[in-house]
């Protein structure tokens, strides 16, 4: 028999977020890219956050949604870091949802993809260095959009130092 598979349940509450040590693996530097996972809304409070890895206000990358936009945000001091926004979309709750932060997009090396369900919803051009930050990696809580629990469920959460697709992928998933 099969196992089952389960995700990280998250409730919105202070307590209820996964932080992980920092690490030399995240330190993504100038090269392509991919921070993807999976993720279900059980219920909206502002914005929820998803993904955070933040030193201070000037110098993170996050990921966060509310029932109408996805955000991922990389801010670099003295820099023109991408801020990418899918603009108005719907994310309804109790459905799974893929999401993709991908730096290499195109080919190119500073073209920057925010794909949700492998389908682009924002695209950037940015020639940055993300710092190597030294705060715990957060996942179900966000500090850059301004202290965002999320309410729901996050599975295959993974950061890659390639871009693992260069262009719409929402056929194959």
């Amino acid at each position: 028999a099969g196992a089952d598979v389960t995700s990280y349940v998250l409730d919105s509450s202070a307590s209820s977020y996964l932080s992980v040590a920092d690490h030399a693996d995240w330190t993504l530097g100038a090269g392509n890219l991919t921070i993807d996972f999976w993720f279900r809304v059980s219920s909206f409070n502002g914005t929820g956050g998803l993904f955070d890895h933040t030193d201070d206000n000037v110098n993170n990358i996050s990921i966060g949604v509310s029932a109408t936009a996805l955000r991922a945000r990389l801010r670099i001091a003295s820099s023109g870091a991408p801020d990418l926004n899918s603009g108005a979309i719907t994310v309804n709750t109790s459905q799974w949802y893929h999401v993709a932060m991908i730096r290499g997009w195109s080919g190119n090396a500073n073209d920057w993809a925010l794909t949700l369900d492998g389908a682009p919803v924002d695209t950037e051009t940015a020639d940055v260095t993300i710092p190597n930050h030294s705060a715990d990696l957060r996942i179900g809580y966000i500090n850059s959009f301004s202290d965002d629990y999320f309410n729901g469920q996050i599975d295959e959460f993974r950061i890659s130092d390639s871009a693992r697709w260069t262009a719409d992928f929402s056929a194959s998933l």
